[in-house]
């Protein structure tokens, strides 16, 4: 007798359009699944890596002056001489655990109680801003209880990276209509000063650039004497890695946002372009020789790419090291530049600048807090600077400031210098401050 041996498939609470193999399959996680999963899993060892990384072990040491930010002193450095100089590194820079494990134990929470713990440990007698736009810096002053001073060291316009907001617009925004506040603020010059004090409650000391002071104070910049003037554009361009591709020509990613308009790398840097091919022109028609001072080293091309791209294979472009701008620029006669820190610096040394400031009225930008601030209180046109944005008013403008060229005692010059760059050699009203904090704390 033959039996009829029945197999059954498993049910499983399966639904009935389904067969047992298409449920198996739905059970097992799906590749994509998985992949998300492991994405996860490395995005979570990435983010411990880099908490690990951040956290330092050694013990922080006795000092002076603390710099905020920053894990080497940058341009405090030339203070090192006379000071005990540390740096208090930003929470997302750097944790000292030492100083977080005693944060915790007298209950400092949050990141300011771990800044008050820091400065408490290293018996610091006063704190030095020198990022003068992080704006937690203007919120030290309630937590710890040491004079805290800023250090000017850029020229400041309204202008933000695209999704944020600048630099005087959040600062009213944060802090409504009590205006953040430092003991002391050392800046640039006179019409820095009546436009930050607008958002900034301080004692205002108008002392000029720190680097620049010291620079003055171990070299004298002077006239050339060669048969062939040199004329040196002076430009400031970002770091190639911080910019979308690397390069700038056509690139039409969103660099910054002024006033609400946001304007592309290309839009940006286009005036930069046209002062170099007006000075270009007008070099080679008089015979001077021309080159443009980068602010980036040699190793950096971008700068150099840019200007072989839009103005002529051959122009050369000078690179060199942080912080030795003012030697290269130095050994120019004359300096031309639209919104670089560096030339008012050079003109406070004794270099004849010539200044064309409106990039941003060239890339149709204009509302307050976009020019720069000496045009607050002065005329559009003067002796070294003007209204210009086309390359034949340029070239007409600087033909005719080379051809007066205004020596460094020219009563104008000496006007418009008295207000936008101030030089205190060798630092001493900087020096003379930091003196009377540690002896006041003393």
């Amino acid at each position: 007798m033959i039996r009829r041996i029945s197999i059954r498939t498993p049910t499983c609470s399966t639904p009935s359009n389904l067969s047992w193999q298409d449920d198996l399959r739905n059970r097992i996680p799906h590749r994509g699944t998985v992949r998300a999963l492991l994405v996860r899993g490395l995005k979570t060892l990435s983010q411990c890596h880099r908490l690990l990384r951040l956290l330092e072990w050694t013990q922080v040491r006795r000092s002076d002056v603390l710099q905020f930010g920053g894990r080497e002193p940058s341009g405090l450095r030339v203070l090192t001489d006379e000071f005990l100089v540390q740096c208090m590194p930003l929470a997302g820079e750097s944790v000292n655990v030492w100083v977080l494990l005693e944060s915790l134990f007298r209950g400092r929470l949050g990141r300011f109680g771990y800044y008050s713990t820091f400065v408490r440990r290293t018996r610091a007698k006063v704190v030095i801003i020198w990022h003068d736009t992080n704006l937690e810096a203007y919120q030290l002053s309630k937590h710890i209880g040491i004079p805290i001073a800023c250090i000017q060291n850029g020229i400041r316009i309204d202008s933000a990276p695209p999704t944020g907001n600048g630099f005087f617009t959040n600062l009213s925004k944060q802090h409504g209509s009590k205006k953040p506040r430092v003991d002391t603020y050392f800046v640039l010059s006179e019409s820095e000063k009546a436009r930050l004090s607008q958002f900034i409650d301080a004692s205002f000391l108008v002392h000029g650039s720190l680097r620049a002071n010291h620079f003055s104070s171990t070299t004298i910049c002077k006239s050339q004497s060669r048969k062939t003037k040199r004329i040196g554009f002076i430009v400031s361009f970002p770091n190639s890695n911080d910019v979308p591709s690397m390069r700038i020509v056509d690139n039409q990613h969103p660099f910054s946002s002024i006033n609400g308009q946001i304007l592309s790398y290309s839009q940006y840097f286009a005036y930069d372009a046209l002062v170099a091919r007006a000075l270009l022109d007008l070099c080679t028609a008089r015979g001077l020789e021309f080159a443009i001072i980068g602010k980036r080293s040699e190793s950096d091309r971008l700068e150099a790419d840019f200007f072989s791209s839009t103005v002529a294979p051959y122009v050369s472009v000078l690179g060199h090291a942080k912080g030795d701008g003012y030697s290269v620029a130095s050994d120019f006669d004359s300096l031309v530049t639209i919104d670089s820190t560096l030339g008012f610096e050079m003109l406070g040394l004794g270099k004849p600048v010539a200044f064309l400031p409106n990039r941003l009225r060239y890339c149709g930008v204009e509302g307050p807090l976009t020019q720069l601030s000496f045009l607050d209180e002065l005329p559009s046109d003067g002796a070294c600077w003007t209204s210009a944005v086309t390359e034949e008013a340029i070239k007409e403008f600087l033909g005719q400031w080379l051809d007066r060229q205004p020596s460094a005692d020219d009563s104008d010059v000496t006007a418009f210098k008295s207000r936008v760059i101030s030089v205190d050699p060798g630092n001493s009203k900087l020096r003379s401050y930091l003196r009377d904090c540690i002896s006041t704390s003393s």
